[in-house]
Parts: C-alpha cells; structure tokens; sequence
C-alpha cells in the first residue's frame, strides 16, 4: 500500500515564483493532508 500526502498550497503567487514568473513567491501556505478529502489534517507551513 502506497502512502500519499496531499498538499494544498493557499495562495496562488507561490507557483509563479517556483516556475519563475517573478523573483519569488510571497505569503505562500502549504497545507498538509492525509487524506484528498482535507478532513485529515497533517500540518502546514508558511514559506
């Protein structure tokens, strides 16, 4: 059995500085779930 972690990331901006839209992303969330449902929350971040 595989194990999956899903990732909400909350604000836009952040894959346009991944990519290199822009010089960096700003006010990103990252949001971790164990479930795709989002009713299992793991943890989060802001980066």
């Amino acid at each position: 059995m595989a194990n999956t972690i899903y990732v909400n990331v909350r604000h836009w901006l952040f894959w346009y500085g991944v990519y290199g839209f822009c010089e960096k992303s700003c006010n990103d969330e990252i949001v971790l779930y164990l479930d795709e449902e989002k009713t299992n929350f793991l943890g989060h971040s802001e980066i």
